[in-house]
């Protein structure tokens, strides 16, 4: 597939409003990158949104923008932002898109569903979108630390707090994020590993061998 890489975009061009069924496995992939980066844009008419993403790795937005597509999205081309930010962007669609959009937006700004589950896929696209490793000291994990950023509000914080624990992923909150406690990090690896085995190569790092073995 041929990408397009543009200084800017622009979201007229993208319309479309057809409605795209979400089954379950797309639901749960998208919820985990709305959790991190991702976003759900109405149209101007507000009766159909698209899918956006940013993020600094051009490979990982490729990848992304090819995995949507098995999903059923069409989508216009990458843009690189002056930063140096890459975006894609899905056409506008209504049906379920919107009905997730009302789901995650309910006042207009992204919050966490109450009925959301925390799924491997799920948890691995939030990982890999806001989630930090750092490794111990002299070899040893002294120091080590694996985080998921977040910047919902308590409830949300509290929320999905909550569902990591059900899943045996021990936890603790922290002002903007959840800090993996140590018996729980090769839990919350093999949970992860357990659903879509890729890995894009520039977030390989964040998934350290000794919990996940060779790639």
């Amino acid at each position: 597939m041929s990408h397009k890489n543009k200084s800017q975009g622009n979201g007229s061009k993208l319309s479309s409003g057809r409605s795209l069924p979400l089954g379950r496995d797309v639901y749960n992939f998208l919820s985990g990158l709305l959790l991190g980066d991702g976003g759900i844009y109405y149209a101007p008419s507000q009766k159909s949104g698209c899918y956006q993403h940013a993020d600094k790795h051009e490979e990982y937005i490729i990848w992304l923008f090819d995995k949507l597509g098995e999903f059923g999205f069409n989508h216009g081309p990458i843009y690189r932002r002056e930063n140096g930010v890459c975006t894609m962007r899905t056409k506008y669609y209504r049906g379920d898109l919107i009905k997730l959009r009302n789901k995650w937006y309910p006042q207009g700004k992204k919050c966490v569903p109450n009925d959301i589950i925390i799924t491997p896929d799920c948890l691995k696209n939030w990982y890999i979108g806001d989630g930090s490793y750092r490794k111990g000291s002299n070899g040893t994990k002294k120091g080590e630390r694996v985080f998921l950023c977040m910047e919902f509000d308590d409830r949300g914080r509290v929320h999905l707090s909550e569902k990591l624990k059900i899943l045996d992923i021990e936890n603790n909150i922290y002002s903007n994020g959840i800090y993996i406690v140590a018996r729980s990090r090769k839990r919350f690896f093999e949970y992860m590993q357990s659903g879509y085995s890729f890995i894009p190569p520039c977030y390989e790092y964040k998934f350290p061998e000794v919990y996940c073995g060779k790639k």
